[in-house]
């Protein structure tokens, strides 16, 4: 729990911001996170996907080919390259740690080819890939992390009222994740 950084948060309101500014046509949220932090603590849940073929059929489902699952895995990423080609998709694959070595730069070879327009925004524990940009999540002070909460809620009046129910353990939350979640 300790070395989770905050980066599945930091893509998703890059994506609403990227939605806001009109800048795709598409977006694609697929993990392959194991576990999320509930108010009840670390829950387990089962991954959207767990292999390069995982991340490559949810995507083309997501995209409305459900169809392309069925081709083999060369097939399957041309048709999906060639699916995404006519539109300005934003990808965004969480947690790409979860695959193996190979399966990691067969997903850096498959985004090398991204049509002009699309992009994609991984997050992963490990360093690979050249040609990325690397974004360094750090700890937040309690300070900073006050502020967010405060301002999610100003954001989103159900969540305030769930949070204002627990606030006296919002140090509590900031303290057992070391200020990394």
């Amino acid at each position: 729990m300790k070395d989770g950084r905050g980066k599945t948060t930091l893509i998703v309101e890059a994506a609403h911001r990227a939605q806001d500014a009109g800048a795709f046509d598409a977006f694609v949220f697929i993990t392959a996170k194991q576990n999320i932090l509930a108010p009840s603590g670390i829950r387990e849940q089962t991954p959207a996907a767990r292999t390069l073929d995982d991340f490559l059929n949810e995507t083309a489902r997501v995209l409305g080919q459900p169809g392309i699952a069925k081709l083999t895995s060369d097939e399957k990423r041309r048709a999906l390259l060639d699916t995404i080609r006519a539109t300005r998709v934003l990808l965004i694959y969480d947690n790409l740690e979860t695959l193996s070595k190979e399966e990691q730069e067969a997903m850096a070879d498959f985004l090398r080819e991204l049509p002009q327009g699309c992009k994609a925004i991984i997050t992963s524990r490990r360093r690979g890939g050249e040609g990325a940009v690397w974004l360094r999540v750090e700890k937040l002070d309690w300070d900073a992390a006050r502020g967010i909460i405060e301002n999610e809620m100003a954001r989103d009046a159900g969540l305030a009222t769930k949070l204002r129910r627990v606030e006296s353990r919002w140090q509590e939350l900031y303290d057992e994740t070391n200020g990394l979640r």
